[in-house]
C-alpha cells in the first residue's frame, strides 16, 4: 500500500513517482503484470486489498510466494509467505480478473 511503501521498500521513496510510474506502465505497455512478493512480517491480508485500490485495476497481478533460500539480505533468511488458505481466500475476494498466485 502507498502508506507503508516507504517502509516495505526501506526506502525514502517519492510516491506520486511510483504511482506516476504505475500509470504509465498500464497506460504504454499492452501486457503488463504486476506483482507483490509476499512477506508475512511486512504485509497483511488487507494490505493486498489496499494495493489493489492504490494501483489498480489491472490487466494481470499475481502474489508470489516470499521464499527464503535466494536472499541478499539476511535479515529475511527466516522470514516467511502468507499460509495458503490466506492465499486462497485472497484470491476468492479480489477483483483482478487475471490474478494468480506463483
Amino acid at each position: 500500500p502507498i502508506q507503508i511503501y516507504d517502509k516495505i521498500s526501506r526506502n525514502n521513496c517519492q510516491i506520486d513517482n511510483i504511482i506516476n510510474s504505475v500509470k504509465i506502465i498500464k497506460k504504454k505497455s499492452p501486457d503488463y503484470e504486476f506483482r507483490t512478493t509476499i512477506v508475512n512480517d511486512l504485509l497483511s491480508e488487507n494490505d493486498i486489498y489496499q494495493i489493489e485500490k492504490d494501483f489498480g485495476p489491472f490487466k494481470k497481478y499475481s502474489l508470489q510466494k516470499f521464499h527464503s533460500d535466494k536472499i541478499l539480505d539476511l535479515a529475511f533468511e527466516k522470514k516467511t509467505s502468507f499460509p495458503d488458505k490466506i492465499l486462497e481466500n485472497i484470491k476468492d475476494k479480489i477483483k483482478v480478473k487475471n490474478f494468480q498466485i506463483r
